[in-house]
């Protein structure tokens, strides 16, 4: 695992706000991939997706999930203000609102913290006893530690960070993903509690 280093939080927030005004009409996730993410929990009736940028990811599974369920989308970036049913907010920080109470969790923005174990922390006290947590990650020329997306790491070492809380990687529902716009290519995995 490599971790770009940034001289304080501020220079880390601001990475992360540049990059997303640059690219906020870009979309990485595919509807193929939201596909396989309601698939792990369909009878979910709360979702929670960070990184969500412009909220492709949030309309996608809305679509999926349907009425009645509530998915909501963060962002650390002042953009999220101007999205549906977003908020601005650094997923590695707790809020109390969200302690325990999501069915499903999803994110293809793991590579963007520089804080991989309070992070993953975070994000599993989000989730209620049931919960599942559906991360993709990056692979081949996308895994990479930058200032943009600081967390590099293969698919055992986020394996052995989920088993230590009390989370395993379900193997049969390993995908590969594409971007359905941007060239990209990753590995979305479904954990749920041991």
């Amino acid at each position: 695992m490599d971790v770009f280093k940034y001289k304080n939080y501020e220079h880390y927030k601001k990475s992360q706000v540049d990059a997303n005004v640059k690219k906020f009409k870009f979309i990485w996730v595919s509807e193929d991939t939201c596909k396989h993410v309601y698939a792990a929990k369909p009878d979910a009736k709360t979702v929670l997706c960070h990184g969500c940028r412009n909220g492709a990811e949030i309309k996608h599974l809305q679509k999926l999930f349907g009425e009645g369920v509530e998915v909501i989308g963060t962002d650390i970036s002042h953009t999220a203000n101007d999205v549906a049913d977003m908020v601005e907010w650094d997923f590695h920080k707790v809020n109390e609102e969200w302690v325990g109470k999501f069915d499903l969790l999803y994110s293809n923005s793991f590579d963007h913290s520089y804080d991989p174990e309070t992070c993953l922390d975070t994000w599993i006290g989000q989730l209620n006893e049931n919960g599942v947590l559906c991360i993709e990650l990056m692979v081949g020329v996308n895994n990479n530690s930058t200032e943009m997306d600081p967390l590099k790491l293969n698919l055992e070492e986020f394996k052995q960070m989920v088993e230590a809380r009390g989370y395993k990687v379900d193997e049969s529902l390993l995908h590969t993903t594409k971007g359905d716009i941007h060239d990209y290519e990753g590995r979305l995995t479904v954990s749920r509690r041991i």
